[in-house]
């Protein structure tokens, strides 16, 4: 059988879609053919052609809300053009409206929660069926982890119980992406060193935390599974000799909650003579621990990224955050102290916030070493907020439509208001972003003069796309958002870097 899955951005992100890095090489490893594509919709004719050429019996996408407009769009277009094809959709926003989301993309069957195990056992019972066929579904009677369409109505079977041993799933093949190499380009995700080689890992998955906006536990749920240090290590080192990698950012959801786990990690790292530098995102009753953290930087940490979400105590309670506005002040004098690069993400627009909460933010931000970012609470499906939203008429949009208003830039018109009046709200957060705008990009910036070849780059950017510069530049200073015209640049920039024919890990 043949197998194409796709994850649809709507920008680019040196991120690789990992999630279906493992689906497609567990499926791999059982002997099926599979082509993965991780694009955007600039893109969208050349993949149509590619699709057609591989002619599949499987086509899947990975669905994150933010990208559910774009993926409609897409998966409607490529069934028209390749309709011998099975089609599904898993992840996140799959796992929470599955229904809906098969009803409007007319799909033949649903993968909900994790999908690398239920996806073998669909290919095996679909290998032998005829792919040419009339009617709208399949049967997948007797495969959890499955919606599926068959004589007109939608059929749930049980969850699959979570993956126990995730030493048990093949390291991820970065080679199904048809060039991966184009994710290692700078500046990558570890601020400050600006070179070739950074990409992502999991360590773990699941989060025992009860933060009201996370929808992550639909997929991988409360319980933290780890992986062993030396199936880790052992996917270090392919990335390392298969590809030239130097530094991983760890994607957990929450990293070092297991001490035990992080000593053992740390000396085995230490001692593999990978020499290999790392960044990971916790929290900050974790890193108000002085040891732990002085544990993770002789390990090779050089960076640590913490969710704050607020100055206030009264916002922290109410979004069950599970921390204090002394532990974030603690936990940033520990990570300055030890001279580790940080990065700190804030909320605005929580229930009952006022514009005193928001002041309060301000200041915790102006106390953290390293940059800042100031988002705009969302409530995606599958997340306790989302049904909060619901229950208290808080969506701007009585009919909730899955749009680009749920993407990265849901600043510029938010789905929801819980507090704070919607215009105030954005004000609001663009004059915290342009007040933090040197913090932010100061790193960045200086790495750029250390790196003559890729200052060149992007110079040669700048003056490639004039009108293209000059029209982003006029509308960040219409709005009055410094940050979207940096944005647009590095966007742009890493366009021009994708598409370079020689890229290799020589550059420092």
């Amino acid at each position: 059988m043949k197998v194409v899955l796709i994850h649809l951005k709507e920008n680019f992100t040196p991120a690789p879609p990992i999630g279906l890095l493992y689906v497609g090489t567990n499926l791999e490893k059982e002997g099926y053919n599979v082509w993965v594509f991780d694009t955007n919709p600039k893109e969208q004719d050349y993949i149509i052609k590619e699709v057609k050429k591989i002619n599949p019996d499987l086509v899947g996408f990975s669905v994150m809300t933010t990208s559910y407009s774009i993926t409609k769009e897409f998966n409607k277009k490529l069934k028209e053009e390749v309709p011998g094809a099975y089609y599904f959709w898993g992840g996140v926003h799959a796992s929470a409206l599955p229904e809906q989301t098969i009803v409007d993309n007319q799909l033949d069957f649903l993968v909900y929660g994790e999908g690398e195990l239920t996806m073998v056992e669909v290919c095996r019972k679909l290998e032998n069926k005829n792919k040419e066929r009339n009617i709208w579904g399949v049967n997948l009677k007797g495969i959890n982890g499955v919606y599926y369409v068959l004589d007109g109505k939608i059929e749930k079977n049980p969850p699959r119980c979570l993956i126990e041993d995730l030493d048990s799933l093949p390291i991820p093949n970065r080679s199904l992406l048809k060039n991966f190499q184009w994710y290692l380009s700078p500046p990558g995700f570890l601020r400050g060193k600006f070179y070739y080689g950074i990409t992502t890992i999991n360590a773990s998955r699941g989060c025992p935390y009860q933060c009201i906006f996370c929808a992550s536990k639909i997929v991988h749920g409360s319980k933290v599974r780890r992986r062993s240090v030396k199936n880790v290590i052992k996917e270090m080192r392919y990335l390392k000799t298969g590809f030239g990698v130097r530094g991983i950012y760890f994607i957990d959801d929450t990293f070092a909650t297991d001490i035990t786990w992080l000593k053992e990690f740390c000396l085995e790292l230490k001692s593999s003579g990978l020499n290999m530098i790392w960044g990971c995102q916790t929290r900050a009753n974790i890193a108000q621990e002085i040891n732990v953290l002085k544990i993770m930087k002789q390990g090779g940490c050089v960076q640590v990224d913490i969710g704050c979400e607020s100055g206030s105590d009264k916002i922290l309670i109410n979004l069950k955050k599970g921390i204090t506005t002394e532990m974030i002040l603690k936990s940033f004098t520990n990570l300055k102290k030890l001279k580790l690069t940080t990065f700190a993400t804030f909320i605005l627009g929580n229930p009952e916030e006022t514009t005193a909460d928001i002041k309060k933010t301000e200041q915790i931000a102006k106390l953290t070493p390293g940059g800042v970012s100031f988002l705009i609470l969302v409530p995606y499906p599958g997340s306790p907020l989302y049904q909060m939203a619901l229950t208290n008429n808080w969506f701007i949009n009585k009919n909730v439509v899955f749009d680009e208003h749920w993407t990265n830039k849901q600043s510029d018109v938010p789905v929801m208001a819980a507090s704070l009046k919607v215009d105030d709200l954005i004000r609001i957060r663009a004059d915290l972003q342009n007040r933090f705008f040197f913090k932010n990009n100061k790193e960045t910036i200086l790495a750029f003069f250390k790196s003559p070849y890729f200052l060149f780059k992007a110079l040669f950017t700048i003056i490639k796309h004039p009108i293209f510069i000059y029209q982003s530049l006029k509308k960040a200073l219409k709005k009055k958002k410094s940050m979207d015209f940096l944005e647009d640049l590095y966007q742009k920039f890493n366009e021009d870097l994708r598409g370079a024919k020689n890229l290799s890990g020589n550059f420092r």
